[in-house]
C-alpha cells in the first residue's frame, strides 16, 4: 500500500503545470490501485482494518493529486492540534462536555484569527464591543 501512495505523492510534487483533468485522471487512475491490493488480501490479514479504511475513505484519499492546494499528508493539522492536547494534559481539560465545546470552539477562532493574520485580542475585543445581533463575519462561508 505504501508504494501507490509514494507514487502519488512523488507525482504531486512534481513542479510542471498540469491542466486539472490530467490531475482528475492522475488521481482516478492512483485510486484505482488500492481497492485492488485490497481484494488481494484475505479478510483476516492484520492490514483488513487498513483496507476497510481505504475502501470507506477512497474519494479523499488521493484528493491531493487532483488538487495542489490539498496537502498529501494531514502533519500541518497534527501540528495545529498538538499545542491544544498538551494543554488540555497539563490542566486536566474541562469539566463537562459543554466546556470542552467551549474551549475548541474558542480555540478555532484564534487560529482562524491568526492565519489571516489579525490580532486574536483585538478581534476578541471586536467581536464582544459590537452591539447585540451584529453580524460579523468570523469565518469565510
Amino acid at each position: 500500500m505504501h508504494a501507490p501512495y509514494q507514487g502519488a505523492v512523488s507525482w504531486a510534487a512534481q513542479p510542471d503545470p498540469r491542466s486539472p483533468s490530467q490531475r482528475y485522471s492522475a488521481r482516478q487512475a492512483c485510486a484505482q490501485h488500492l481497492p485492488e491490493l485490497c481484494r488481494a488480501q484475505p479478510a483476516t490479514a492484520r492490514q483488513a482494518t487498513l483496507c476497510n479504511r481505504v475502501e470507506r475513505y477512497l474519494p479523499e484519499l488521493f484528493m491531493f493529486v487532483a488538487d495542489p492546494a490539498v496537502p498529501a499528508t494531514n502533519n500541518a493539522a497534527e501540528r495545529a492540534l498538538r499545542p491544544l492536547v498538551i494543554a488540555r494534559k497539563i490542566s486536566g481539560g474541562t469539566r463537562s462536555a459543554q466546556g470542552s465545546r467551549t474551549r475548541m470552539i474558542l480555540q478555532s477562532l484564534v487560529d482562524t484569527w491568526e492565519v489571516r493574520g489579525q490580532d486574536p485580542m483585538a478581534a476578541v475585543q471586536a467581536l464582544l464591543q459590537a452591539p447585540r445581533g451584529c453580524n460579523q463575519k468570523l469565518a469565510p462561508v
